[in-house]
Parts: C-alpha cells; structure tokens; sequence
C-alpha cells in the first residue's frame, strides 16, 4: 500500500507536464505581443497535435496505460494509426484568443501631466487672486486636476456615445471654420462678420478659447482610444483547461487498445471502405491546410499510410530531408515481373532503373511498378 501512494503524484506529475509542454507548444508558435490570425493558430494546433501525438503513442506511454513491460514496435504503430483515426474524429478543439481593449499607459500619463499642470494653474491663479495663497491653490489643483483629467478620459474610453459626438462637433465646427474662411466675400460671410461680434466675442481672448476647445476635443479623442491587447495569462488558463479535458479523453481511448494490440502484428488487409476511412480524413487535412501546414499534414497522412502497411514508406520524405531522391538501378531478374511492368524490351542480366515504384500493401502488390533499360554512354 505505501508503494501504491508514492506512484500517484509521479503519475500526476508526468501528465502535469505534458500539459505544460503542450500549452508551452502552442503558445510559442502564437505572436508574442499581436494578435494571432487563423493561420498561426491553425499551425499551432498542428504542431501541438504532432507533439501529443509523439508523447501519447510513445514505448513509455504505451508501457504505463498498457501496464506492460515491454512494448514492440508493431504496438507503437498501430497505437499511432488508430489515435490518429480517432484523433481526426476527435481534433483538440482549443478556444480563439482572447483580448482586452485596454488605454496605453504613457497616455493616461500624459494625461495625468497635463491635468496636473492645469488644474496648478488655474487654481492658484484663483487662490492668489482671493487669499493671496497660491501655493496651496497650486498644491489642490494638481490634485484635482490629475483626476478630474483622469475621469474625463476613462469616462470617453468607456463611452463610445461620447467620442462619437464629439468627434461629430470637431467635424461640424471645422467644417465651420473653413466655410466661413472661403466665403468671407459672399454676402453670408460678410453677414457673418458683422454679427460674430455680438455672439462669440472677438480679440485674442476669443481664438484662445476656440483653440483651446478644438485642441481639448482632439486631445481626448486620441487619447481614450483604446486598443485591443493580447491577454496572454488568461488565455493560457483557457487552453490548460480544455488540453487537461482532451488528454483525459486520449488517454482512455489508447488505455482501450491494450487487448486489440496484442492481435496487431497479424498482417491482414484491410478492406477499401476502412482504408479510405483511415486516409480519407488526411487527404481533406491535406487539402484544406496552409503552405506552412503542409509539411506537417503530409507527414501525418503518409504516416497513416505506413501504419497501414504500404511499404516504400521508411525515413523522412524528401519535402523534410531536403535530400533528391536517388534513382534506383538493379539488375533485372525474371522474378522481379511480380512487382515490375518492363518499359521496351528487358532480358534478364539487364541493368534496369526504376520508373516508379510498386504499391505494396502488407506483401501484396496492389499496383506494378514500371523499369526501363538502363542505357549508359559510352
């Protein structure tokens, strides 16, 4: 009994870290700081299924749910043919990410500056000009004036109503401005001239207040913008909850399979519905996936294909390897007309090279391969 309890937290402890590697994954294929579009989290996912892929079909993972000691290679593959079926009927859903519109912090400081700075000003000019006190006026302006400055802005940002309507009055008194600027000639403008006077005042005092009515409404206009900020932390939160859910489903799906392994090494062809099946869901993978997709979802479906039991399919692919394909030449032999068509006319001792090669299912040659006579310059 006492062994059985030490074994729980290591148990815990290697599925706690899979799923940190798996969100540490995911999360590094993800921009650090912008906002993530379709295709990056499409290769994100991508990448995290290859990982738990190689974690969950591996000899140790395999041991520890099958409770076996030793697990052959033949067990591995078909584990990994069949999570991967049920893994295309079950794909890791995980949710988009989330953002928060947030106010950039050297705004709300530049605001807390001018606010300080204009509130000083004008209440010790009041206090001076009624107590002959303008320290303090000074000192109790700051105050109020960072805040009063702080809830102005917050409450534009808040208020989507309120930018629009001012954003609509800088419009309207612009609009205004440069009417009556180009229509000073006309009979309005000078109507407008002669009226001005009796309504909004004239001299210095006057442009002052204008200037600084536009410049207030363009300022809070910039400055309650806010713009949308990757929330990191809580969308890690978010995506440990449903990788925990889909590893507790994947484990009991492969912890299943441990009675049907023991029969996988019997080599049996597989009818075409349950082929098609097994390669259908990769083939549609394959064809819906982005160019930075495309490797991986290539490698999966002819990963599938060589669980199957296709031969030809060992190492890595060339699209990966980066390496040309060598041209295969042997020497033709009257037995090799099982899994060869001969291009022209072929005797036996013949140096032959390989056309294409044989679709060879579990032994039996599904599609003849094509040779042609090697012919080489003398």
């Amino acid at each position: 009994m006492p062994s059985a309890k030490k074994n729980v937290p290591a148990v815990k402890d290697v599925w706690q870290t899979l799923q940190d590697r798996t969100v540490a994954r995911f999360i590094s294929h993800l921009p650090p700081k912008t906002l993530p579009d379709d295709a990056q989290v499409r290769t994100a996912v991508n990448e995290t299924e290859s990982l738990l892929m190689d974690e969950l079909c591996s000899a140790k993972q395999l041991s520890e749910l099958w409770e076996r000691a030793d697990i052959e290679e033949r067990q591995i593959a078909y584990a990994r043919l069949e999570f991967s079926t049920w893994k295309n009927e079950h794909p890791l859903l995980l949710p988009a990410p989330t953002f928060t519109e947030r106010m950039n912090g050297a705004k709300l400081a530049i605001a807390v500056m001018l606010g300080t700075l204009a509130g000083a000003m004008l209440l010790s000019g009041a206090f001076n000009f009624l107590s002959d006190d303008p320290q303090t006026g000074q000192m109790l302006g700051g105050i109020i004036g960072s805040g009063a400055m702080v809830m102005v802005l917050w409450y534009a940002s808040e208020n989507k109503n309120v930018r629009r309507y001012l954003a609509a009055a800088l419009g309207v008194a612009t609009a205004a401005e440069v009417a009556i600027m180009f229509g000073k000639l006309s009979g309005l403008g000078m109507l407008w001239s002669a009226l001005r006077p009796r309504f909004i005042g004239t001299g210095i005092l006057v442009g002052l207040r204008r200037f600084f009515a536009y410049a207030g409404i363009v300022f809070l206009l910039r400055m309650s913008v806010r713009k949308p900020v990757f929330n990191r932390l809580e969308y890690e939160k978010n995506l440990r909850i449903c990788i925990a859910l889909w590893l507790d489903n994947a484990r009991q799906f492969i912890a299943s399979l441990k009675e049907a392994s023991q029969k996988s090494g019997e080599k049996q062809a597989l009818p075409e519905p349950v082929i098609a099946k097994k390669l259908g869901g990769y083939l549609h993978k394959l064809h819906q996936s982005q160019p930075a997709e495309l490797a991986t979802a290539a490698s999966e479906m002819l990963l599938a294909a060589r669980n199957i039991g296709f031969s030809g399919l060992d190492g890595d692919p060339a699209f990966i390897s980066g390496k040309q394909a060598t041209p295969q030449e042997f020497v033709w032999e009257e037995d090799m007309a099982e899994q060869f068509n001969t291009l022209g006319a072929i005797d036996t001792g013949d140096a032959v090279f390989v056309e294409s090669l044989p679709v060879i299912q579990n032994g039996k040659v599904i599609e003849k391969g094509n040779v042609r006579k090697l012919r080489r310059a003398r």
